[in-house]
């Protein structure tokens, strides 16, 4: 069998981590194409050195974020619809490409994209549109045509879907027209995966796969008692910045223990951006001492002082200050190294459609304070393999991360339960097994 996958970023992140897992195991059994929208990056990179057939193309999202500026917004808006446009040139072009390699089935890997799904339609090869994001939820994103939404846009044409958490599954199932969830035969396990697919799939539906992203056993570290700090812990909180990721409230977080007199701890930051409003809030409390106030006044647009504003001599007499317990890291590449070293791991998302760094958290042993919401909840047992509290309570946040400082062998405790929770679940193999049942579904429903 030949797979197209269309890429939707080639830089680094969970998506590209995750799927690049996915086309590394296809291939051992199918022959499989890649395209891509730019040339260089962290995915071209990695085919190169895998071996693996790819070609860029000039094919853009259907959907994007607003960045805040009414003017800027506008003119954003109007290039992508012009690029929209485009994209059904291109599409016929690809077609053609499509036609020639024999490709049996279209796979894209992420909903912000629907080049995929013209192409299927021009072609009349099948397609199957993974589904990793919340493009709102998550981003913020909208659609640029006027009149699109993600119902009208994913219930367009006859698709397939993988959707990456139960999450997810019942997100897209309430919103794609005539959507059916698909179960993997008796389902014993998370993944609901056992032998063989239903049969009998009725084709008048949309059928959406529930099927879990696979995590290499490369990020598995079972701690040592040893290697937990027990004298200043070292929370860590990891993804690109952006306001739905919650880096403002860590540092909010660790602002209101400063405050009580708490100050046994570190936080890392690693990610790509500038962190500039974690920054603001940063040189504002030192600025001010423990009397800065809440993390809305570090928003833009605020007239407060920045942190290039506020020079290390103009910082309060009254410490300590928070800029001594809040680390940026930058992106990192090697994050098991960094999590080794760290004792408990932070998830302050507004949501998470899956939530692959938490489980990459308890494979190195480390227990997560994650907010209950999205696929988070279905991977935090609150209390044993971490803590759950309600997104943006910062005081919440606060109190649970005290509880690890308070009794830092509490991270051990759940960092072990965490570590033998997770070791075993969301395996490579585990995805890319029902990934090629789904494939297999597919083309026989094709064929018939």
């Amino acid at each position: 069998m030949k797979i197209l996958y269309i890429i939707h970023d080639n830089r680094k992140g969970g998506a590209a981590v995750s799927f690049l897992a996915t086309i590394k195991g296809v291939s051992k059994e199918h022959e499989v194409f890649v395209l891509m929208p730019h040339k260089k990056g962290y995915i071209p990179n990695e085919l190169d050195r895998l071996g693996i057939w790819h070609k860029n193309a000039h094919y853009f999202w259907w959907e994007i974020a607003k960045v805040g500026n009414p003017c800027l917004d506008a003119v954003r808006f109007f290039l992508y619809k012009m690029l929209n446009v485009y994209n059904h040139i291109e599409a016929r072009r690809l077609a053609k490409l499509i036609r020639k390699l024999g490709i049996d089935i279209i796979h894209s890997n992420s909903s912000t994209i629907n080049i995929g799904n013209l192409i299927s339609e021009i072609t009349g090869v099948p397609h199957v549109w993974h589904l990793r994001e919340l493009g709102e939820q998550d981003f913020r994103l909208s659609p640029v045509m006027r009149g699109d939404s993600i119902k009208s846009v994913l219930s367009h044409g006859r698709s397939d879907y993988i959707a990456i958490s139960k999450y997810v599954t019942d997100y897209y199932s309430s919103i794609i027209e005539n959507a059916k969830i698909v179960v993997f035969g008796e389902s014993t396990s998370m993944y609901g995966i056992s032998e063989g697919l239903v049969s009998n799939i009725d084709e008048t539906f949309k059928n959406i796969y529930q099927i879990y992203n696979g995590i290499d056993p490369s990020y598995n570290y079972r701690k040592k008692e040893s290697d937990y700090n027990l004298d200043s812990l070292i929370f860590l909180i990891s993804g690109n910045y952006c306001e739905e990721k919650g880096q403002i409230d860590v540092a909010h977080a660790a602002g209101l223990l400063i405050k009580k007199g708490v100050t046994n701890f570190k936080v890392y930051m690693a990610g790509r951006g500038d962190f500039a409003e974690v920054k603001r809030y940063i040189a504002k409390f030192d600025a001010t001492g423990a009397d800065a106030e809440s993390a809305d006044d570090a928003i833009p647009g605020r007239t407060i002082a920045s942190a290039d504003d506020v020079a290390p001599g103009s910082r309060s007499d009254v410490k300590p200050f928070l800029s001594d317990h809040i680390v940026f890291c930058g992106l990192v590449d090697d994050m098991l190294s960094l999590r080794r070293k760290c004792d408990v791991e932070i998830v302050a998302s507004r949501t998470e459609a899956f939530g692959r760094v938490t489980v990459e958290a308890m494979r190195a042993s480390n227990p997560v304070i994650g907010s209950a919401a999205g696929g988070t909840t279905e991977l935090i047992e609150d209390g044993v393999t971490g803590f759950l509290y309600e997104y943006k309570d910062n005081e919440a946040l606060a109190e649970r991360r005290e509880r690890f400082i308070d009794d830092p062998a509490l991270a051990r405790v759940m960092g072990q339960k965490a570590y033998e929770w997770a070791a075993d679940r969301f395996t490579g193999e585990e995805n890319v097994a029902g990934i090629l049942a789904v494939y297999e579904e597919i083309a026989q429903s094709h064929r018939a």
